[in-house]
């Protein structure tokens, strides 16, 4: 018999799912703000003009709302290093390990230091960051041209 506690932690599938339910509850308030602004300077008259081309909920949505918003949408995607280290520790086993913390574990976690194996991994999660701000940008920017050319 059980005394009915549970570790969450000790389970992989668990594990990540707690790091990802904290996550979300952490920066929930911030993301609303965020996606309340972006969806507010979307403006009515492309919804307008879209109803009078006969267009459904779903091209609104897909062709106006989406576009138009979708530099928010990766606005902090990669801050969960602190969660992991100070929840799980990349446990149980390595379930709950993520980018940055593979990275740190391989610098300074064990001996001998692989700072071989950290500098690779931190150049490709540089690289991996670098293309995933340059597309951001790169969707700024078509934001910005589609306002200007809707004269918004």
């Amino acid at each position: 018999m059980t005394d009915g506690r549970t570790d969450v932690f000790a389970n992989r599938w668990t594990a990540m799912l707690a790091l990802v339910l904290i996550s979300v509850w952490q920066v929930a308030g911030q993301y609303m703000i965020y996606w309340m602004a972006a969806l507010q300077n979307v403006p009515d008259e492309l919804y307008e003009a879209a109803e009078l081309d006969g267009a459904s909920e779903w091209q609104k949505l897909t062709r106006i709302t989406l576009p138009l918003i979708r530099p928010v949408a990766l606005v902090n995607a990669m801050h969960v290093f602190g969660l992991v280290v100070t929840l799980t520790g990349g446990g149980s086993g390595t379930s709950t390990y993520v980018v940055s913390y593979f990275i740190y574990k391989q610098a300074f976690g064990s001996m001998p230091f692989a700072y071989g194996y950290a500098s690779a991994a931190a150049l490709l999660f540089s690289v991996m960051a670098f293309l995933l701000v340059t597309s951001q940008g790169l969707f700024v920017c078509r934001a910005q041209k589609m306002r200007k050319e809707y004269g918004v």
